[in-house]
C-alpha cells in the first residue's frame, strides 16, 4: 500500500499511475505489482548505489594519477640534483648551474635545489684562477644563502641545512667576512655537528684574532668529538697567537705542523695563505720561509693556483733583489716560469707589468714590448705601462745606439708623464723616473 502511495507521488509524472483506473488495478493486483515495484526500486538504488561507487573510484584515481605525476616530477627533480653534482664534481660550473636552475623550476617550493646552486658557487670559488671571478663566486655564495634564508621553503632536512649555513660560512671565511662566518658556522653546528664545522669556526675566529674564542670552540669540539684530533687547530690558534705578539719565527713553526697535520684542502689553502701573511709581516729575511710555503702550495693545492702563484712570482722577484747578484738570474727565471705558467686573463695589470720588467731583466725586451703595447691597448690612461716602455727603448737605444729607440723612449716619457699628471696619484718611483728623464733631456 505504501509503495502505491509513493508511487502516485512521484516527482517525474513518467513514474506515476497513468490515470485513476490504472491505479485501482494496482489497489486490486496489489500483491501482483509489489514484486514487481519493489524490483524497480531495487533497481534504482542499485543504480545510485553504483554512481556513488564510480564517482568515489574517479576520485581515487585522480589522486593516484596526481600522486604518480608528483612522484615521477620529484624523481626527475632529484635526478636533475644528482647530475648538477656530478657535472659540480668534474668542474663543470655553468652546466652545474644551468641544472639547479632547471630543477628550481621544476619544484620552485624546495630548498634543495637553491642550497645545490650556493654549494656550486662555492666550488666554483675554490677552484678559479682568476682572482675576479673567485671573489664574484664567493659572493654569489653569500647571497644565495641570504636568498634560501628569506624563502619559505619545504623539504630541507638537518643535513641540508647544515650545508646551505656551511658553504656560506666557508665563503665569508674567503671573503674576510669572519662576524658573518662564525655566525652561520655556529648555526650549521646546531644543525648538525660536524668536526669540519668546528674546524671552520676556529678558523674564523682565529683569523679574526679572537684567540679566547677559538680556544673555547676547540674544547667544545674535544667535547663533541673525543676521538677528533684536535691537535690541527691548536697549532692553528697557536700560530695566529705568536703572529699577534710579533713572534713570527715561532709562528711559521706552527704553521707548518698545521699544514703538515692536514690534507683538508680548504684548511690547506687557509694556512699558506696565512703563512704567507705572516711572512708578510715578518719582513724580507722571511722571504724565502714564504717562497717555500707558496711552491708546496702549488703543488697541494693546486686549485688555486691563480692566489699562488702571482704570490710566488712576487716572492722570486723579491728574492732576485736580496741576493748575491749572481743568484738573480737564476730568481728572475724562476719568477718569469711562474707567470708564464698562469694564463694571462688571470693576470691583472701590476702582475703583468712584473713579468714585463722580467723579461727585460732577462733580456727578453721582443716578449716585454709586445705585452706592453697590448697593455696599452688595454689601459691606455696607465702611465706604468708608459714608463716601462720608455726604459725598455732606452736600454735598447743604449745596446744598440739606434735613434729609433730613443724617438721611441721619449715619446712613452711624455706619455707617461702627461698620464700621471692627469692622475692624483702619489708615485716615488714615478718621481724618480721624471727627475732622471729632466736630467737626461739637460744633457
Amino acid at each position: 500500500m505504501v509503495q502505491i502511495i509513493e508511487r502516485a507521488m512521484e516527482k517525474n509524472p513518467q513514474d506515476r499511475f497513468c490515470d485513476a483506473a490504472e491505479m485501482g488495478l494496482a489497489f486490486r493486483e496489489i500483491h501482483r505489482l509489489d514484486g514487481k515495484y519493489r524490483w524497480i526500486r531495487m533497481l534504482s538504488a542499485v543504480a545510485v548505489f553504483l554512481e556513488l561507487v564510480l564517482l568515489v573510484g574517479g576520485i581515487a584515481m585522480i589522486n593516484a594519477g596526481s600522486a604518480r605525476i608528483r612522484q615521477e616530477q620529484y624523481n626527475s627533480y632529484v635526478q636533475m640534483l644528482n647530475d648538477a653534482q656530478l657535472e659540480k664534481n668534474r668542474g663543470n660550473y655553468d652546466q652545474a648551474l644551468q641544472m639547479t636552475q632547471q630543477a628550481q623550476t621544476m619544484m620552485d617550493n624546495r630548498m634543495e635545489a637553491y642550497v645545490e646552486e650556493a654549494a656550486v658557487y662555492y666550488n666554483q670559488g675554490v677552484s678559479t684562477m682568476d682572482p675576479t671571478l673567485r671573489q664574484e663566486a664567493f659572493q654569489s655564495c653569500v647571497a644565495q644563502v641570504h636568498e634560501i634564508l628569506q624563502g619559505n621553503f619545504q623539504g630541507g632536512s638537518d643535513a641540508e641545512w647544515r650545508k646551505m649555513y656551511f658553504v656560506g660560512a666557508e665563503s665569508c671565511v674567503e671573503l674576510e667576512n669572519y662576524t658573518l662566518a662564525q655566525k652561520w658556522y655556529r648555526q650549521a653546528i646546531e644543525c648538525e655537528p660536524t668536526e669540519n664545522c668546528y674546524r671552520g669556526l676556529i678558523c674564523a675566529y682565529a683569523f679574526d684574532q679572537n684567540m679566547d674564542e677559538a680556544r673555547s670552540v676547540l674544547d667544545e669540539m674535544e667535547k663533541a668529538f673525543p676521538d677528533a684530533d684536535v691537535q690541527v687547530s691548536a697549532e692553528l690558534i697557536q700560530a695566529e697567537l705568536c703572529c699577534l705578539e710579533k713572534d713570527y719565527a715561532a709562528s711559521i713553526e706552527h704553521y707548518w705542523n698545521f699544514i703538515g697535520m692536514t690534507n683538508e684542502e680548504s684548511l690547506l689553502r687557509r694556512g699558506y695563505m696565512a703563512a704567507h701573511n705572516a711572512c708578510l709581516l715578518g719582513g724580507d729575511v722571511f722571504n724565502l720561509d714564504k717562497i717555500a710555503f707558496l711552491e708546496e702550495a702549488c703543488q697541494r693545492v693546486p686549485s688555486s693556483l691563480g692566489i699562488f702563484k702571482p704570490l710566488l712570482a712576487n716572492a722570486y722577484s723579491l728574492q732576485a733583489a736580496l741576493d748575491a747578484e749572481e743568484q738573480q738570474k737564476l730568481w728572475w727565471e724562476k719568477a718569469l716560469d711562474a707567470y708564464e705558467g698562469i694564463e694571462l686573463v688571470y693576470l691583472g695589470l701590476s702582475d703583468r707589468l712584473n713579468m714585463d720588467q722580467i723579461r727585460i731583466n732577462l733580456g727578453h725586451f721582443d716578449q716585454a714590448e709586445a705585452d706592453l703595447q697590448e697593455l696599452v691597448e688595454l689601459y691606455p690612461e696607465d702611465y706604468r705601462i708608459y714608463k716601462q716602455l720608455s726604459g725598455l727603448y732606452l736600454i735598447r737605444f743604449s745596446q744598440t745606439n739606434k735613434t729609433t729607440y730613443r724617438t721611441q723612449a721619449e715619446e712613452a716619457y711624455y706619455k707617461a708623464r702627461d698620464c700621471y699628471e692627469k692622475s692624483s696619484i702619489v708615485d716615488e718611483s714615478m718621481v724618480k723616473f721624471l727627475s732622471y728623464w729632466q736630467q737626461y733631456v739637460r744633457d
